[in-house]
């Protein structure tokens, strides 16, 4: 940035730009472009609002693009607006003329946009943007909300006249009136609308006065005599209108340079003057452009003071003129020159003094302290010139460094690798999701819409941009039969390409349309193409200021600010005697002017201590609840921090660089005289921590380019918890299209209704941009962890690789990077070996103990952590070889239980019974072994009857030999599940049915039965049941049951609250081998009626009488079946009831 060396004055910083990548359009208007030809020698501009109030939330933005469009957008600092962006095509060869023009209306708590096109008036009243302040919502109304096609035509809105011979608009508002007052280079229109709810037909003046017959007439000026005769009148090159109290003055500037001052109703002139006497003589008389604009203010004494200022643009040299005038009730005009500076335009522009040669002024900018001038050069290229002409002893100029500017800084050129062009590609809000298909498109013919019809954010498309460069790469090397070793320079180049082009996209969404500067904001805006600047004309210090080591500070800012790299390598060289006699006067000063600021810098004891004070935000360390009360909250604003973040990131690089290279200049020079401790300090302490500073910043300036990672998992109730798992903080759900540093500005600043103080804005952003830097340092331990609890592992795992206190630390990068394994389902053994062998390093590693190491039992957190990580990610299936892989390294003896017990836990859920069988056979502690067994046995339960079978004879195996005797508890345990159970689970009957018959327990296995053929009603499943329960009760006359009252066995331990059967329970009775008998035999005749066909509709239920149903039978010539269910009641056949 060129500027001035006085270091009182403020000096015009550029803070961000801001594409509009976080716009959403609205249409409005003829959608259909059909007739999209250009106006002509209306150039595109563009302006910005805010409102009086000092407040710094609101900004309203316009501009006029392409195809005849008309864009008004809306940004606030504190809420994301919605519908703030709105978009009108006109659909036909018209378009905004500029200017526009905004009125606030306090009492009605309203604005008023005032415009004009070549078709007609606009005047659109809106609510103003401080009424939605006072919401208490993170979203809220955009004041352009209630805009729509209404507008354009409805004549509250919209006057229709034509328009099509002017190219220019200035507009008043009055309590009375609304203005609009037009120029062409023959004359100045005035139409003046009654201000009421509609607009209806104006009040129309023209000067000079027009004839019938459509020719112009003479000059009518009363007060002055003008010839009649005169033939040639001069062009009309600018125009103003002036509101006073009691009229409005129009002052028209014709190409002559003269300047007329008319009155209210153009039928006077007021004043006349003519430049020329201010001008030099030796002038161009070849004038291409004449720019005419004021301000006013008032004097101690309350009188209104107007500024004219008159811009004369030349081939070869730029006339500023600005003058004042007074002008008062009684016609009494004072007019007075207040400045008047020359610019000449030289091929080589080397101070403000001198403009580049082929410049041409396109607008001017105006206040009461500063005008800016926009020039464009042969080249196209946009020159801003700021001028504080206010300071008349020395006026401050600067040229502003526009962001097109810096694309030259990143000029493609063959040297440009791969990654360097990876990075530039990452650094935040330089390109948009367009851009990049654009470049695609217009560099390789690539629809990147047909790949993936879902790109949702930048991130994504940089992370797929490899994969895709690469397969561009393959398809052209293999049509064009390139050797392997030369497709790396062609991938190279197809990277050049694509970067060079998005450059050039870049350079046009960043056309300059128009520039407005807020004195009272110390703001000075830039409306682009596709763009917004933000610059702040306060003077910040270019270090944070420390009051205890303030001189030494301001030293180091005015060393880095007299030194660069040349003068630092000229000095190299005439350390080195390579420079030749005539060059080591000039050099040598330049080493003396710099060693008189270096010398008390490298003589401070407190040297680091200094450094930390400028740079280190390890002593400001401050805890993510404390950033609270801002009032940059919204989506844009949040850019906008970032930005700032970002560029005061390679602020304090280049710093940190330039110190690099300056301290070292002591060992090169023996004009500085230091003890040889301090030399030994500087070089074994001072320079590696410079070192350190630089990674650190290089470290933030990366985490700045990274984006949200997203899973394909949605966010549940189940998975918030691993979201509190080690953090117990409630974030909010991700939002898409966020970049890492916008992230964790929604999960961490709160957002406060506060109206920010306009002048302070810029020292605020700064306020919570060195907040986020204290919150991002290394040495606290946000990072570590935020990045966790929003499953940022990838993230985690680089930065903690790109610090060099981070890379010792070995567990915790194989914990990160079998994450990774698992996460993309590869490497699988190596990333289980991974996670086994940290287990061991909970007390040892300082990232695992601030994971892990501060829970009450580490090893158990940490079980549980991976096993509902591998959870969310589907890949369940993997805890327990995790958990075997933990068994195979030596753990003390409550640990190996722990795990033994969480991989017992994890096979029960996966329904590995041999795992589960072996936990059993391999813990130690006896209540555990018992729990296991029960819960083992109730699982296997549930599986077919012969798995069930199998794995319930393997227990009762390995219990007989271990234990020598059955588990009695068990086996009650068991019949209490089964017969609890709603409904009651088949397999588990069998199973238990088939262990009772395996121990010869004929009564528990009729009990079993019996009890569930009474609670299922398939008949044919019944008779099946009742027939096991009988025959196991025939055979009880061989067989000694000793467990007649197992059912009602008490159980009772701390690992289940079960508590024991009442005796007076069904399932607890005891089955009589009659009361079978009759159940079967019941059960079998009602079975064999309902397959005969014939007693279909007879309604056979088991509550009938025996006499009932064996009179059924015999109907139906079941003689056998009936004598056999007489038989088992013992009912006498000559006393039985028969069915007729």
């Amino acid at each position: 940035m060129m500027t001035t060396d006085s270091l009182n004055i403020p000096i015009t910083n550029h803070v961000a730009t801001l594409l509009d990548d976080l716009i959403i359009w609205r249409t409005i208007g003829n959608k259909q472009t059909g007739n999209t030809r250009d106006t002509a020698n209306i150039q595109q501009h563009g302006g910005a609002w805010m409102p009086a109030d000092r407040s710094f939330d609101r900004i309203l933005f316009w501009r006029t693009i392409e195809n005849n469009s008309f864009q008004l957008f809306e940004y606030s600092m504190s809420h994301n607006l919605l519908h703030n962006a709105l978009q009108i095509q006109f659909g036909m060869p018209t378009t905004v003329l500029p200017n526009v023009f905004i009125v606030e209306l306090p009492d009605r708590q309203e604005i008023c946009l005032m415009f004009a096109t070549h078709i007609g008036i606009y005047r659109w009243i809106l609510k103003h943007p401080t009424i939605s302040n006072s919401e208490q919502l993170e979203q809220s109304q955009s004041i352009l909300a209630d805009i729509t096609d209404d507008y354009l035509n409805n004549r509250n809105h919209f006057y229709r006249h034509d328009l099509q011979s002017y190219t220019q608009v200035t507009c008043a508002y009055t309590n009375d009136h609304l203005i609009y007052a037009l120029f062409n280079e023959m004359e100045t229109i005035i139409l003046r609308f009654d201000n009421q709810d509609y607009l209806n037909s104006p009040q129309q003046l023209t000067f000079p006065k027009r004839q019938s017959t459509g020719l112009f007439n003479f000059l009518w000026n009363p007060n002055k005599s003008l010839s009649s005769n005169q033939q040639n009148q001069p062009l009309i090159a600018g125009q103003t209108t002036i509101i006073y109290s009691t009229m409005t003055m129009t002052i028209i500037l014709y190409d002559n340079s003269l300047l007329r001052f008319l009155s209210d109703q153009l039928d006077t002139i007021l004043y006349e003057y003519n430049l020329s006497v201010d001008l030099p003589r030796l002038s161009s008389k070849v004038q291409t452009k004449m720019f005419l604009d004021y301000c006013q203010y008032e004097t101690f004494s309350d009188e209104l003071v107007t500024r004219l200022f008159v811009i004369i643009d030349s081939n070869d040299i730029l006339h500023i003129l600005i003058y004042e005038f007074q002008y008062d009730e009684r016609n009494n005009f004072k007019y007075s020159l207040y400045q008047n500076k020359s610019y000449t335009k030289s091929i080589q522009s080397i101070d403000h003094s001198h403009l580049p040669h082929g410049s041409s002024l396109t607008s001017i900018t105006c206040t009461n302290d500063r005008l800016i001038l926009h020039l464009l050069t042969n080249q196209n290229r946009s020159i801003l010139l700021l001028i504080q002409y206010e300071l008349k002893t020395n006026n401050h100029e600067q040229f502003i460094e526009l962001p097109m500017d810096y694309n030259e800084k990143y000029i493609n050129d063959e040297s440009t690798t791969i990654d360097d062009i990876e990075r530039r590609l990452n650094s935040p809000g330089q390109f948009t999701i367009d851009m990049f298909k654009d470049a695609l498109w217009i560099t390789f013919n690539l629809n990147l819409d047909e790949l993936n019809q879902s790109w949702i954010s930048l991130t994504q498309i940089l992370q797929q941009l490899p994969i895709i460069l690469q397969s561009l790469c393959n398809d052209h090397c293999e049509e064009h039969s390139i050797r392997n070793e030369d497709r790396l320079q062609v991938l190279t180049k197809f990277w050049q390409n694509l970067y060079s082009t998005l450059i050039d996209l870049r350079a046009q969404s960043l056309v300059l349309l128009g520039c407005r500067i807020f004195d009272e904001r110390q703001l000075l805006i830039l409306i682009h193409k596709s763009a917004i600047s933000l610059y702040s004309t306060s003077k910040p210090s270019l270090l944070s200021s420390n009051s205890k080591y303030s001189r030494y500070i301001n030293d180091i800012e005015t060393l880095i600010k007299i030194s660069d790299d040349e003068t630092i390598s000229q000095i190299d060289d005439i350390v080195f005697n390579e420079t030749s006699s005539n060059d080591k006067q000039i050099i040598t000063q330049k080493l003396n002017r710099i060693q008189k600021y270096l010398e008390p810098i490298v003589n401070n004891d407190q040297l680091i201590e200094i450094f930390q004070s400028i740079y280190d935000k390890h002593l400001s360390k401050i805890n993510s609840n404390e950033i609270n009360n801002n009032i940059f909250t919204s989506k844009v604003a949040r850019r906008l921090l970032v930005l700032v973040f970002v560029q005061l990131c390679h602020e304090k690089l280049n710093q940190i660089e330039c110190l690099n290279k300056l301290i070292p200049l002591i060992f090169r020079s023996n004009q500085i005289r230091l003890s040889r401790l301090r030399l030994e300090k500087i070089q074994e302490k001072v320079l590696p921590y410079l070192q350190d500073l630089s990674q650190i910043y290089q470290v933030l300036l990366w985490l700045s380019s990274c984006g949200i990672e997203s899973t394909t998992m949605t966010v549940n109730d189940r998975d918030l918890f691993i979201e509190n798992l080690v953090y117990q903080q409630p974030y909010k759900t991700r939002i898409g299209n966020q970049s890492l540093l916008e992230q964790i500005l929604v999960d961490n600043i709160q957002q406060e209704q506060l109206t920010l103080d306009a002048e302070n804005w810029f020292e605020t952003i700064h306020k919570y941009v060195d907040n986020l830097f204290s919150l991002l340092w290394p040495s606290n331990d946000f990072l570590i962890k935020y990045l966790p609890s929003r499953h940022q592992w990838t993230i985690l795992d680089q930065y903690c690789g790109k610090l060099d206190w981070f890379k010792e630390l070995n567990s915790s990068r194989q914990f990160f990077h079998a994450l990774a394994f698992y996460r993309s389902g590869t490497n699988i053994e190596t990333a289980t070996r991974h996670l086994a062998a940290v287990l061991k390093e909970l007390h040892t590693d300082p990232l695992l103990i601030e994971m892990f190491g501060k829970q009450p039992i580490p090893e158990l957190f940490y079980i549980e952590w991976i096993r509902e990580y591998l959870k969310y990610f589907g890949q369940n299936q993997h805890v327990a070889s995790f958990l075997h892989q933990c068994l195979q390294s030596s753990h003390s003896k409550d640990i190996r239980a722990l795990i033994i017990k969480e991989l017992f836990k994890t096979s029960i859920d996966l329904k590995n019974f041999d795992d589960a069988f072996w936990c059993i056979q391999n813990t130690n502690d006896y209540l555990s072994q018992k729990q296991f067994t029960f819960e083992y046995a109730l699982a296997i339960c549930s599986l077919s009857n012969e798995q069930s079978l199998y794995r319930l004879q393997t227990l009762i195996q390995y219990q007989h030999d271990k234990l020598g005797h059955i588990d009695l508890e068990l086996l009650a345990y068991l019949e209490r599940t089964c017969v609890e159970t709603q409904p009651i689970q088949t397999s588990h009957v069998y199973a238990l049915f088939e262990i009772y018959k395996m121990m010869k327990l004929p009564l528990k296995m009729a009990q079993i039965m019996y009890h569930y053929g009474c609670s299922i009603n398939d008949i044919k499943e019944q008779k099946h049941v009742f027939e096991l329960a009988f025959n196991a009760l025939s055979s009880i006359e061989q067989t000694i049951d000793s467990t007649d009252r197992l059912f009602i066995y008490p159980i009772n331990y701390e690992y289940n609250s079960l508590s024991p059967l009442h005796t007076d329970d069904n399932s607890a009775r005891l089955i009589g081998i009659d009361e079978c008998r009759q159940k079967l035999a019941i059960i079998s005749a009602i079975y064999t009626l309902r397959t005969n066909r014939s007693s279909s509709t007879i309604q056979i239920t088991d509550t009938m009488h025996p006499t009932q149903l064996s009179g059924l039978l015999t109907k139906f010539h079941y003689h056998t079946e009936a004598q056999q269910l007489l038989d088992a009641f013992q009912i006498n056949k000559s006393s039985m009831y028969f069915v007729h």
